[in-house]
């Protein structure tokens, strides 16, 4: 993977077309949704008059209005956050490999590298790292985004626990800028767009594209304009992720006079008052910049999405004479119309970090039922308190889910990060499928085969109309080494089981496979994931790879991908119209299945090699050896392939581990390899 860097949503407008210009209105208006009722989950902050949080009240203090009607309060927590002590230099607090807590904080933490000075970055990226050793709690979560004049606004990490991967993200920040996970899936399901673009004669759309990607706004003006436009989309974007978010903003602000023109400050030059301005005051600054900023603080409101501006240029430092060259204005309004908290001078960044755990680290959640309907209209949100003299802060309101032909497209982008990178789905909860990850030796080269299960119940809302597989595999270190995308129509898609195949070549090591499918139509996503071992060539004379496990089943269709490294049945072949994979999981009572064994080649007949099996249980360490019976045995360059059958008497259900030992009865040699396999109890089978 190149790490070249990606302009975020640049030219989404342009490229985004590819995928949904098939989609007529007629499609969309065909899909319907049921109402459906849900529980609204609402994060409350109460502070007193001083800002400290107020941690007793209980739930008969609260009032709840949606669109001013008073609402039941059916659910009700508290929560107080406890924080780790400070770590030792490097050392990043212990964080969560679990499932994301439903109701941990979300924070996002968003850096201007255009309105910014280089001791700005700099102290920016110092406060950052402080903030991740020092203020985080285990379920929290923790997003990374950067706009600049070159690339725009960068996803460079989705909401993730692991702290980690986002300080080593942030310290490559002006060094050998390194790309994050979303950065780097985004880039290349854009390059994969262009390509099919391109694929299909579509090459002024493809010229269109590069051209957006490498056009330089200009002006500062248009900058501004561009900022505001973008984390407006992106305020819009983060509607669909419940609960309250946090972003803490570095930045150096925009110009005051740019968007407020000549304003009066005190002989100190103190901001007297915040102007009140309308949209039309064409003398005080640019009236219509002022208003497309002033609608991003309103909308980043609307979406549930706190601001916690740090202005970088600390306060009363400047770099020219004219304080209307300062950016506190724009910051000001930043954070207070989006409900969050305005910070004067960065260089006090571990006062203002604790100030900003003591606003967000205390916190209610009520939750109310409501009805789901898709028709996209805002509700307004209103919480109160019976006890005076409290200072009551809750999201404002929320968005109603819209059908997905209307998304725009960094909201489509955002969900497919979704599916493709979280644990704990935030956009929608996607349906799971299972795969494997097979590793397999060519002709010297080494790669992985990944499989995964279709069938009607995980197939039906995913591939009944136009959708897209995006395959993705990280290394060791998390980094996206392979993104493929294809499209599917489901006119091929017709038979009850449908088995998809990929192949990629890779080096020996340790990789997380996913693949993600999405309907273009309603977005409704799928998901799977699968770890693999992809073992180093050594100097014995017999290696073994995966043996692929099969099932006795006719009614099987095979979707391959077409940007596979080689075909699955070049190196695992099989009788397709009798047998299908077993992936994951082995119906109970089954009397027997088959395995497809591949051998680095021996030179030795089949009369002198012996295939030997044996299933251990996981849960009960008993180990049972299995009879197998060699079907078949045949040359295919420097492999040999072994077909099998194994018998399965008596197996009860639980889980497996089926060990594989290849023995050369010459000198007596043995290789092994081993698969996973869970039996299902006859009660879960019934029940699927």
């Amino acid at each position: 993977m190149k790490n070249s860097a990606f302009i975020f949503l640049n030219a989404t407008l342009v490229c985004f077309l590819c995928a949904s210009a098939q989609t007529s209105p007629k499609n969309q208006a065909s899909e319907r949704h049921e109402v459906t009722v849900a529980v609204k989950l609402v994060h409350v902050y109460v502070s007193d008059n001083r800002g400290n949080p107020l941690k007793d009240l209980d739930r008969s203090e609260f009032e709840l209005y949606d669109n001013g009607k008073a609402q039941p309060i059916i659910h009700f927590e508290k929560h107080a956050l406890s924080l780790s002590p400070e770590k030792p230099e490097g050392q990043m607090p212990g964080s969560s490999t679990g499932m994301p807590s439903l109701f941990g904080r979300r924070f996002f933490l968003v850096f201007d590298f255009a309105f910014n000075t280089y001791t700005g970055v700099l102290k920016s990226k110092e406060a950052a790292l402080h903030f991740l050793k020092t203020q985080l709690a285990p379920d929290d979560e923790v997003g990374v985004l950067s706009y600049s004049v070159n690339k725009g606004l960068v996803l460079h990490e989705y909401l993730t626990k692991d702290y980690e991967l986002i300080r080593r993200l942030i310290e490559s920040f002006g060094a050998s800028m390194t790309l994050g996970r979303a950065e780097s899936i985004e880039s290349q399901y854009w390059r994969e767009m262009k390509k099919q673009a391109e694929a299909e004669g579509a090459g002024e759309l493809a010229n269109a594209f590069q051209h957006v990607i490498e056009h330089d706004r200009g002006s500062y003006r248009n900058q501004v304009s561009v900022l505001a436009s973008r984390l407006k989309e992106l305020a819009k974007a983060l509607r669909y992720i419940s609960g309250q978010k946090h972003i803490i903003f570095f930045s150096g602000g925009v110009a005051n006079f740019i968007l407020y023109g000549l304003t009066s400050r005190s002989i100190t030059g103190e901001l007297e008052s915040l102007p009140e301005l309308g949209h039309h005051e064409s003398g005080r600054g640019d009236s219509a910049l002022r208003g497309q900023y002033e609608n991003l603080c309103k909308e980043l409101a609307a979406s549930n999405s706190s601001v916690y501006a740090i202005n970088t240029a600390g306060k009363g430092s400047a770099h020219f004479t004219s304080p209307d060259m300062l950016g506190d204005y724009s910051l000001k309004q930043l954070a207070r119309l989006s409900g969050g908290s305005y910070y004067d001078n960065i260089s006090n960044y571990k006062a203002i970090l604790e100030d900003i755990q003591k606003r967000t680290g205390y916190y209610y959640v009520l939750g109310y039922t409501v009805e789901d309907r898709w028709d996209g209209k805002h509700h307004k949100i209103q919480v109160k308190t019976k006890r005076k003299g409290c200072q009551v802060t809750a999201q404002s309101g929320y968005y109603n889910p819209k059908p997905f032909p209307e998304w725009t497209e960094m909201e489509k982008m955002l969900q497919l990060l979704d599916l493709a990178l979280s644990e704990a789905h935030h956009l929608q909860e996607p349906i799971h499928f299972r795969m494997e990850a097979l590793p397999v030796s060519v002709s010297q080269e080494t790669g992985c085969v990944l499989l995964a299960q279709l069938n009607n119940d995980n197939r039906q809302p995913v591939l009944n109309q136009k959708a897209e597989i995006v395959a993705l595999i990280f290394d060791d270190k998390t980094n996206p080494v392979v993104l493929k995308r294809q499209e599917v129509n489901p006119g091929a898609l017709q038979r009850e089981n449908i088995i998809y195949s990929a192949a990629f070549w890779l080096p020996p090591g340790q990789y997380n496979c996913r693949l993600v499918i999405r309907n273009l139509i309603t977005g409704k996503g799928a998901a799977a994931s699968a770890d693999v071992v992809i073992p180093r060539p050594d100097d014995r004379k017999i290696r073994i790879d995966a043996p692929l496990l099969l099932k006795s089943e006719k009614n099987t269709r095979y979707l391959e991908s077409d940007k596979t490294a080689f075909p699955l049945f070049s190196v695992y072949p099989f009788d397709s119209s009798q047998f299908s994979p077993v992936i994951g999981e082995l119906e109970h009572g089954i009397p027997e299945i088959a395995a497809v064994i591949r051998l680095s080649s021996s030179g030795l007949p089949s009369s002198e090699i012996e295939i030997l099996a044996s299933l251990v249980n996981l849960d009960e360490g008993e180990k049972i050896d299995i009879p197998v019976k060699i079907l078949s045995q045949f040359q295919s360059s420097d492999t040999e392939i072994y077909s099998v059958g194994l018998a399965f008497p008596g197996v009860s259900s639980g889980n497996y581990s089926l060990h594989f030992f290849v023995v050369n009865r010459k000198n007596l040699d043995r290789y092994h390899a081993t698969r996973s396999l869970l039996v299902k109890s006859p009660m879960r089978q019934a029940a699927r």
